[in-house]
């Protein structure tokens, strides 16, 4: 400044108005540099007296301005160091008045009310950045406390990377994110308007970067391995061994809360990615046993190789399947199991299927009709259920080439070892009996009088075109595990052929069944087709009955579904989400994926029912069940060549009244279901295959007498609103077992125990636990415990868990908290446990 400047940056700084009682102006100069020595006796500003400080005058200057000259306006200029407050005579005065200086860090510490001295040379350095008002404001708005030099260089950063505490966690993360994202702005405005030097001096502290070079990726590639060496079980080679950090705990903690933040950890995805090509991470871990990094969750490598892994073994028949599923258990609360969750799933029910027949030692029994009819609903139906489950999480998967031999094996032993066992046996069976009827079973047209009649509660039934009994089984416990009342499962012997007329036909009240010359299906007389014919069908047994589509029921309001059922006894709701998929060929590979649309619309609708119409008693069932396969069907899976002059025919039946045989196929009178003067017969093919017709369309098919098409389910639900809690769906607790409530080393384990097991009404629970300050700031990583053991042993219920602290100065008269909540949900299970931190020395040695 000259000096013609700085008596116009006076006389503005004496105009300006008086605030907080203030009288008059009194303004500090300290030219300690004395560039205005000469110059201050020409400085002529009206209404102000200029006081010259010397070595000997401060007690006199301090008198004079307290007690001599009460109203002037004072300028006291002193050509010396500014003081420290300890030995300023006129520490008070100045504390009240104002500074002017030649110096912007001078002038910056007065603004921001900063008296350290010893911290004008952090301010000098960033001259450049306090030269921008927005940035000064932004620096204000930290509202820093008691400064440091460290919290200046914080302050700077915190500013020009946009984050808006002083927390270098979040600094570090945002230069990061940025430079991941291709850019790298806030690194050139750190060198711009900050200081490199003072950014990387804190990564050092903090992280313990050892590399002369400043680069970010070689920061992210110690981050990366010091993590990945905590976690692994073999010795990483020696070039890796200069990428571990000696601050290996804030490291830790770093990376953890970076790839658990739901708005980082895509950045943090990219940064693995681009780290694990550099140093051939895929490379190193192929050379090392799955074992050894099965608990490492830093490169989404690992996840890929356990996946392959494991998929090679099942296609070499290597049959350790406990240890396959403890490997994906343990993949679980991993980072990149959701990206991978439909692969880790696909393989998991295809090491079901594949356990579940190596518990049957690959044998499928030969018994009696009705011996196996109940060997399916205990065992050989949880085959079917793998199956589907496998092909639901299989579409689901982005990149199938890593499962195609996986696939093939499926598909081996589902058609060619378990359908071709079970249709044989049970074909065979079939042959002994003079009937369809199965001796012993429930029948399915007596559903009506068995399940409905007789209730003394209203009854509603909701009949699910084709929902399958192994389907049923999963739908129940999902109901048992949702809704508070009582589930049962139960099954009947379906109607053949399994087709949606005559099953639902079945469904319905009846004294006599009939089939007419055109192939309609008559209850009591009446066409049974559509829902109209049913409703009246369903009328004549009782008045005050309706029948209705889902639809219907769906597109009601409150007040429409309570007048619709009001006064009702009995209700029939027609769904159709599986057949109506299944039955088309350009759909038909979808039916897996429909039965679990069709159980979210299930109990969508039982939800409504209790809900608005406080529905007490609901029943499920199905007209008939189905075979899918998934390759493509061969000619020699079908029957050609078959025509009949009468009849209805389908791929899996011929109903007719003439007498024919047919090679390989079955043939029932129907008089088990239409009487004794009935003349129909049903032709169904032996086992699996199919009629040839035309059209396409051949893997979904039903009508037939194989088990997975006859065995109908009937789900019993009895809804509970009594203040009992038996039937409460509760998660499993899940409990912090240490005694004590002090930490003494900055790496702790914890251990936790979930109190039941697993069980109906009792289900999973999952929770994350972390330590936080009374400020609520995290200051550990981050755990997650899936407590969803069925075992009634209590080791096998106990998880124990590794705490990684920040390297960081810790209060011991200070408390800190352990917090355990559950993950799934905010309303649930939270507990804020406090501890006190007793660590004397923070460091990364002799843990």
């Amino acid at each position: 400044m000259n000096l013609q400047e700085i008596r116009n940056f006076l006389k503005e700084l004496f105009s300006k108005p008086l605030g907080d009682g203030k009288k008059r102006h009194i303004v500090f100069w300290y030219d300690s540099s004395e560039d205005f020595t000469q110059d201050i006796d020409e400085l002529d500003i009206e209404n102000v007296k200029i006081i010259k400080l010397t070595e000997k005058n401060a007690f006199w200057a301090k008198y004079h301005i307290e007690k001599e000259d009460t109203a002037s306006n004072i300028l006291v200029y002193s050509n010396m160091e500014k003081p420290v407050p300890s030995e300023d005579w006129l520490y008070d005065i100045f504390c009240y008045s104002e500074e002017f200086s030649t110096d912007r860090a001078t002038v910056i510490m007065r603004e921001l009310k900063v008296t350290d001295p010893s911290l004008k040379e952090e301010f000098k350095l960033y001259n450049t950045f306090f030269k921008n008002k927005e940035r000064i404001a932004a620096f204000k708005n930290l509202e820093i406390q008691d400064y440091t030099k460290e919290k200046v260089h914080i302050g700077v950063l915190s500013v020009l990377t946009k984050v808006k505490l002083m927390d270098i966690e979040e600094i570090i993360k945002a230069i990061l994110k940025e430079y991941l994202d291709g850019n790298n702005k806030i690194y050139e405005d750190i060198k711009k308007f900050g200081d490199l030097d003072s950014l990387w001096n804190l990564i050092v502290k903090y992280y313990g970067y050892g590399f002369e070079e400043k680069s970010l990726e070689r920061f992210m590639a110690m981050l990366l391995v010091t993590n990945m060496n905590e976690t692994i079980k073999f010795q990483l080679p020696k070039q890796y061994e200069t990428f571990i950090s000696k601050k290996s705990t804030n490291c830790i903690v770093f990376i953890n809360h970076f790839m658990n933040n739901s708005k980082d950890g895509e950045y943090y995805d990219k940064m693995q990615e681009l780290i694990a090509e550099k140093l051939k991470i895929n490379e190193l871990l192929e050379k090392n046993g799955s074992e050894t990094f099965i608990s490492c969750d830093i490169f989404e490598d690992i996840d890929k190789i356990v996946l392959r892994r494991i998929i090679s073994l099942l296609k070499d028949e290597v049959e350790e399947y406990n240890k396959y599923l403890n490997f994906i258990g343990s993949r679980r609360t991993m980072h990149f199991y959701e990206k991978y969750i439909s692969e880790y799933k696909c393989v998991k029910w295809a090491i079901n299927l594949l356990n579940k027949k190596r518990e049957l030692d690959s044998n499928i029994k030969a018994e009696s009709s009705y011996d196996m009819f109940k060997s399916y609903i205990k065992d050989y139906y949880y085959i079917d259920k793998a199956y589907r489950k496998f092909y639901y999480h299989y579409d689901n998967c982005i990149d199938k080439d890593e499962l195609n031999d996986l696939k093939e094996r499926i598909e081996n032993v589902y058609n060619n070892w378990y359908l071709q066992e079970l249709s044989i046996k049970w074909f065979n069976s079939l042959e002994k009996g003079n009937s369809w009827r199965i001796e012993g079973l429930r029948w399915q047209n007596n559903f009506y009088r068995e399940f409905v009649k007789h209730g003394k509660d209203r009854v509603f039934v909701i009949i699910s075109d084709a929902l399958r009994y192994e389907s049923a089984e999963e739908l129940a416990t999902r109901l048992t595990n949702e809704r508070k009342g009582k589930v049962e499962l139960e099954s009947v012997q379906g109607v053949l052929p399994s087709y949606t007329k005559l099953g639902m036909a079945s469904l319905l009240p009846n004294t006599n069944i009939e089939i007419n010359d055109k192939y309609d299906v008559l209850v009591n007389g009446v066409n049974s087709s559509g829902t109209e014919n049913r409703n009246t069908i369903l009328k004549m047994e009782k008045s005050n009955s309706l029948a209705i589509t889902y639809d219907k029921v769906m597109d009601m309001k409150d007040a429409e579904i309570r007048k619709a059922f009001t006064g009702l006894d009995v209700v029939y709701i027609y769904h159709n989400a599986i057949d109506a998929v299944g039955d088309h060929a350009l759909t038909e590979r979808e039916v897996f994926k429909s039965t679990e649309v069709a159980f979210n619309e299930i109990i969508t609708l039982i939800n409504k029912l209790v809900n608005r119409v406080s529905a007490a008693s609901i029943i499920i069932t199905a007209d008939h069940g189905y075979l899918y396969k998934r390759d493509p069907m061969e000619q020699t899976d079908k029957i050609s060549g078959v025509k009949m002059d009468d009849g209805e025919d389908s791929r899996r039946f011929i109903l007719t009244s003439n007498d024919e045989e047919v090679e390989g196929t079955i043939t029932f009178n129907m008089d088990y279901l239409l009487g004794e003067g009935s003349n129909k017969k049903v032709i169904t093919p032996r086992g699996t295959f199919r009629f040839k017709v035309q059209g396409a369309g051949a893997n979904y098919v039903h009508g037939g007498a194989m088990l997975q098409e006859i065995v109908v389910p009937v789900i019993k639900f009895k809804n509970d609103r009594s203040t009992s809690t038996a039937n409460d769906i509760r998660k499993a607790n899940i409990s912090l077992t240490n005694v004590t409530k002090k930490i003494t080393n900055i790496i702790t384990y914890l251990e936790f125990f979930q109190e039941e097991k697993i069980q109906d009404k009792v289900i999973a629970q999952r929770i994350k636990c972390y330590f936080e300050d009374e400020d609520g700031n995290r200051i550990s990583n981050e755990n997650i415990i899936i407590g969803d053991s069925r075992s009634e042993n209590p080791l096998e219920r106990t998880y124990r868990e590794k705490f990684v602290l920040k390297s960081m100065a810790y209060d011991k008269l200070k408390q800190y908290f352990l917090v355990m909540q559950d993950d799934e949900d905010s309303n649930g299970m939270y507990e804020r446990i406090p501890y006190t931190i007793d660590i004397a020395i923070v460091d990364d040695f002799g843990f």
